[in-house]
Formats: C-alpha cells, structure tokens, sequence
C-alpha cells in the first residue's frame, strides 16, 4: 500500500494546479468570524442596525429602511474600523478573504442554517412549547393527532429519514427532518389545527421555499418568491411579537438576492459540508492522536477505493494477485474468508 501512495504522490507533483476561489457558505456565527464582523446580535450584524430589547436579545423588526451593503463600503468601514480601533457600522477589520472574494456577492447565506434549523425550528418551538400554551397559535393540545398523522407518513426512498414524533424527538431533529416537514408534511397535517390567519402565514413561507429550491427558477416565481417572503417578514411582529423577529427571519429577505446570483438555494447550502462533517468524526476514537487517526483512516479509505476491482477476482486467485500489485510475498498472503485477507503472514492461534 505503502508504494500506491508513493506513486500517486510522485504523480502530483509533477503538475502545477491553479486554483481558484468562487465563493463561500457558512452560518452565521463563522460567517461573522470570517468578514471579521459583528455576530448577529450585535449593532448592525447585518445590513439592518437591528434593535435590543430588555432582555438583551437583539431583533430586526420589518419596515425599517436601512442600506445595503456592498463589497466596496465593507472595504471602506474595515480600513476606518482598523484606524479608528473601533466597529464601523459592524465591520471590525478587513477580511482575510476581501482580496479573494466579493465579501456580499460571493458569500451567500445557507437555507439549512438560516430556514430549517433557524425560522422552522423556532415556529415549532412556538406552535408546541408548553410555555406559550396561552398564545393564539400555540399547538400542545392537538400534538397528540399531529403527531398520530406525521409518523402516518410513508415518504419514498429518496427520503432519508422516516418521520419521527415531534413531542418526543424534536429537540434532536436533522436538518433534513426540518426539511421534509416544511416541504412536504407540515401544511396538511397542520390544516384545521393551526388558525387560519398563522397557517396562511406560514404557507407564504413554505410557497416561497418551494420556488427557491426547484431545479430551475423562472424570473416570474423568483419575484412571487421574493413577495411571499416580504409578507411573511412583514407579520412576523403581529403575528409572533417583536421578540421573534430574529436575525434568521429578516436574513429570509437576503435569500431571493443570492437565488438570482447563484441559482436555487440547494446549489448554496451547507448539507454536503454538513454530511462530511459527520463522515469525519466517525473517522477517529478517543482524543489522543485525533489527527494521525483521521489521516490514516482517510488513506486507508483512499487506497481501497483504488483497488476496490480486485473483488471481482477468485479468492484462490487473490493472494498472487496482492502480492503482485501491493509487493507482498505470495506466502504472506492468507485467505481468511469470502474477500477477507490477510497480509504478512499473522500467526493464528488454533481454538482448544
């Protein structure tokens, strides 16, 4: 194996490779961090200066003008802000990337963190929390039939998951939970159980998702699209209380923008990131050697995927077939079971 990856590193180096950076995707936390900006609930986050309530949770309430940025005034803040010491109109510094990226154009925002795991999270919450049992949407006394109805469901193959109980599994649902229950369980489950005037509201945002994930988008549903969220923002406050106007309900009005720059929001999002993520973390055990673990098991990975053809050979065929491509002795190869080999020829104690 040893002498596979000597080769292809051999290989490599022989070429000069360019590459390039288009653009970036993260939340909003590392989005912060990267633009060298304020976070979400600081003065001016984002483009909207945003307003703080008593209890220090910082809101965005619609209707309020306010400029958009640009690459250039990002450009210009950050030099003021690093002269001056001090956040200009929430930049505190230039950005690693405002020499390799349009900082607005370049950086769109991520449906998975900003919709599913932000504005239908926090609707769900509101809609089922015991703590609001006296609001007008509040949901807890018919969970019982909702929940009947949602584990009902038989989605198709495509469908990664299969429906679990919100009362008791929401607290640990994926984002690609939240996702089929935005698009495709929650509007006639919640039909006749959420009041009229909520669940028309919440329809204009899940019409609106709808478009904006499609595999091509007209420019007539981009700015139906567009409208359905500005109307959906635009009642969050009558409907829910200032208090839920959140940094992840105003980005909604941010998305239309980024779907005409880059296409349909799946082309933007983090759940690939996402996945790998996970795929990652399975490739260690335990904290000591947490790199060497993840490195050797990528290469294991990497070099099985390259001689993954030898399985079409003949076991009995197998061990001069190793020892002719991996440079073992063919007598250091043992057939153990059904394409389960082993090199080096291991001693095996006979069972008693």
């Amino acid at each position: 194996m040893r002498r596979v990856f000597e080769i292809r590193r051999a290989q490599v180096q022989t070429q000069l490779c360019q590459i390039k950076l288009v653009s970036a995707v993260f939340d909003l936390i590392a989005r912060a961090l990267v633009l060298n900006m304020k976070q979400f609930n600081g003065e001016y986050g984002c483009t909207h200066p945003g307003k703080r309530l008593g209890n220090g949770t910082r809101v965005y309430l619609p209707g309020v003008d306010y400029t958009v940025r640009t690459h250039i005034n990002i450009l210009h803040d950050a030099k003021l802000a690093e002269s001056s010491q001090l956040p200009v109109n929430g930049v505190k510094g230039v950005s690693p990337l405002s020499s390799l990226l349009n900082l607005v154009n370049d950086i769109p925002l991520d449906y998975m963190h900003c919709v599913l795991e932000g504005v239908v999270k926090r609707l769900m919450h509101l809609w089922f929390d015991s703590c609001n049992h006296k609001e007008p949407y509040y949901l807890g006394k018919h969970l019982h039939i909702i929940d009947q109805l949602l584990e009902k469901q038989c989605p198709p193959h495509e469908f990664s998951r299969r429906p679990r109980s919100i009362s008791k599994h929401l607290n640990y649902w994926k984002a690609s939970e939240f996702k089929n229950w935005l698009l495709f369980y929650s509007v006639p489950i919640l039909k006749g159980h959420l009041p009229s005037l909520y669940y028309h509201h919440y329809v204009l945002l899940v019409s609106a998702l709808h478009i904006l994930l499609q595999e091509s988008i007209s420019l007539e549903q981009l700015n139906a699209a567009e409208m359905m969220i500005k109307d959906f923002v635009s009642l969050m406050p009558e409907l829910y209380g200032e208090k839920n106007c959140t940094a992840n309900v105003h980005m909604l009005l941010h998305l239309p923008m980024y779907a005409r720059m880059w296409g349909p929001l799946w082309t933007q999002s983090t759940f690939a990131f996402e996945s790998k993520n996970g795929h990652l973390k399975q490739l260690s055990h335990g904290k000591s050697s947490f790199y060497q673990q993840m490195l050797f098991n990528i290469d294991v990975s990497q070099t099985l995927q390259l001689i993954q053809s030898i399985f079409k050979f003949d076991d009995l065929l197998m061990p001069t077939m190793l020892s002719s491509n991996l440079g073992a002795q063919p007598h250091h190869v043992a057939c153990i079971g059904q394409h389960t080999y082993f090199l080096n020829d291991p001693s095996i104690e006979e069972p008693n």
